[in-house]
């Protein structure tokens, strides 16, 4: 229920969620707030990951078609949402 929650809102944030489950479990709340917490790191690496893989793909495909639209730094400084467009407009080129 605790993982639910953590994911499920933004009503609440990640330490007002901590304070509660340590008061309102003061025997097991560290315990439940280290395997939330877990959750939380291991989401956040796959997205890394994955935001990784996608800026090599980008600039792979700018790289076949000799044309750099967008550095290295500047696609990391984009979320996933807009490196998945930048990606699709890639790719659209390169069948062109």
């Amino acid at each position: 229920m605790m993982i639910y929650l953590s994911g499920g809102t933004d009503k609440i944030d990640r330490e007002d969620l901590g304070k509660a489950v340590r008061s309102a479990f003061p025997e097991k709340g560290g315990t439940l707030m280290a395997t939330i917490a877990e959750q939380w790191f291991q989401e956040g690496e796959a997205k890394g990951e994955a935001k990784g893989i996608l800026i090599g793909k980008i600039l792979l495909a700018q790289q076949i078609q000799r044309q750099e639209t967008y550095s290295e730094a500047e696609l990391k400084g984009k979320n996933i949402e807009e490196l998945q467009i930048i990606f699709s407009d890639s790719v659209g080129r390169l069948s062109v």
